[in-house]
């Protein structure tokens, strides 16, 4: 329950000012190390989740783009980026990516 709290939190602050109030703490709750570790790709990118299985509740709690349609969701964002480079997890956090030049 305490990662639950700790995205809440996130996507009510927002992600500047969640990590500004972990800054401001002596000590971290419980479980709010994952979600500072979820901010850190979030500040080099944008991150969209598909899902057809997550309920909406659960995704609502991720804190990332939700989106409904993954071809034209990638097709936008090699569009927009000056690096056509992206990454597809499909299998979350149980992946550990791994960048081969």
């Amino acid at each position: 329950m305490e990662y639950v709290a700790a995205q809440k939190s996130l996507i009510g602050m927002g992600p500047k000012n969640f990590l500004d109030s972990l800054w401001s703490k002596q000590q971290a709750a419980i479980d709010e190390w994952q979600t500072e570790m979820q901010l850190k790709p979030m500040r080099l990118g944008s991150i969209h989740l598909f899902s057809e299985q997550l309920p909406a509740e659960q995704r609502a709690l991720t804190g990332v783009q939700q989106i409904s349609e993954l071809s034209e969701t990638l097709l936008a964002c090699i569009q927009r980026q000056e690096d056509q480079s992206i990454a597809v997890i499909p299998d979350g956090p149980y992946v550990v990516p791994v960048c081969a030049d």
